[in-house]
């Protein structure tokens, strides 16, 4: 499948008085066209920083410091560099082409907004010249009462979403404000707010890890219903392995800012390679399971100073004297797998006591 997003040598730090923060240390990966890719991993680990990094809403102490974030547009012609690109490019870009459900709705919620007008500024940015049907305005200056015509149809075109997201009594719930609906009505509010253009890239960050069980397994099926008719690809951030087994067909796994594995999601799950993805998984409960539940030795490393090498080789039983000294480059295993360990290397081996 033809590629939608790459990324080459990511790296994005954040200067801190106690020291610069490692957060991204050359991350790699390819989102295509068509797939739901999940990216799993600890808290801390990167993620929130890495999808960040791929929209440019990386804030101060934070910088982007190096590497590519390659947007494929048009299936058949050359991509774009978002790292190079102009904050009026990356306006255009974001709620249109690449959106994102941020990981709490009261936070992305304006408090003093109607929801509709929230959801429609979406429609009144980056599909205006749709909204004005006989082509009369041309400006970015627009008189009164076009903006008046335009607001209508972009409500209009509100409502219509909302019923497309099975939301009861839409009219209703456009003129409502953030703090009258329920946490699982405002999730699905952020989600009509990304889905507004059609984006070719939704980024879901942590998007149903503060609702109940319920209500988050309707968020996850409408979201792969949304993905059939309306998006091109998915990008989910989740520390539920669950989810990432019933939703995507890709997975990434990360660890101190590093990615560690990247292969189908039936593939990690029957075959980890990384020894951090083999823990991973093996802390996760099971019916079956008795005694002690499994968990990862160690904590996670402090990004001033992180190890030397593979940020993971304090942790790991299987570390080799190579693991200690650099960071292993990415093998690919076949079956479109890819793990950075020296374990699957050469060089490993001839290190190896």
């Amino acid at each position: 499948m033809p590629k939608l997003l790459e990324t080459v040598d990511l790296v994005t730090n954040f200067y801190t008085y106690e020291g610069v923060v490692c957060a991204l240390n050359g991350i790699s990966l390819t989102i295509e066209h068509g797939v739901t890719f999940g990216l799993v991993g600890e808290s801390g680990c990167g993620k929130s920083v890495l999808v960040r990094s791929l929209m440019r809403i990386i804030q101060e102490p934070g910088r982007i410091d190096g590497g590519r974030i390659l947007f494929y547009p048009e299936r058949d012609a050359d991509p774009v560099d978002l790292v190079q690109q102009s904050d009026d490019y990356l306006c255009g870009l974001r709620g249109n082409q690449i959106s994102m459900i941020f990981q709490e709705p009261n936070a992305a919620l304006n408090p003093i907004m109607s929801v509709g007008n929230q959801i429609a500024e979406s429609f009144l940015i980056h599909r205006r010249k749709e909204l004005d049907r006989d082509g009369s305005t041309t400006s970015s200056v627009i008189p009164t009462r076009s903006k008046s015509r335009l607001h209508k149809e972009a409500l209009r075109r509100v409502v219509s979403l909302l019923e497309q997201l099975g939301i009861a009594n839409p009219k209703e719930i456009v003129h409502r404000f953030p703090h009258e609906l329920s946490g699982g009505m405002k999730q699905r509010i952020v989600i009509a707010i990304a889905l507004a253009c059609r984006p070719m890239l939704l980024i879901a960050d942590e998007a149903t890890s503060n609702l109940d069980v319920t209500i988050q397994a309707q968020i996850l099926q409408l979201l792969l219903e949304l993905k059939k008719t309306q998006i091109s690809s998915v990008l989910l951030i989740t520390h539920d392995l669950g989810i990432v087994a019933e939703t995507c067909q890709r997975v990434g796994v990360m660890y101190a800012g590093n990615l560690c594995e990247v292969a189908d999601v039936r593939e990690l799950f029957s075959n980890p390679r990384h020894p951090y993805t083999q823990a991973l998984l093996a802390a996760v409960p099971k019916f079956s399971q008795e005694g002690q539940l499994k968990s990862i030795d160690g904590n996670v490393p402090n990004l001033v100073i992180p190890p030397p090498g593979c940020r993971f080789h304090p942790r790991c039983a299987q570390a080799k004297p190579a693991c200690r000294q650099r960071f292993p480059a990415d093998t690919h295993l076949g079956n479109n797998h890819t793990v950075a360990c020296y374990l699957y290397t050469d060089q490993s081996r001839a290190s190896a006591p």
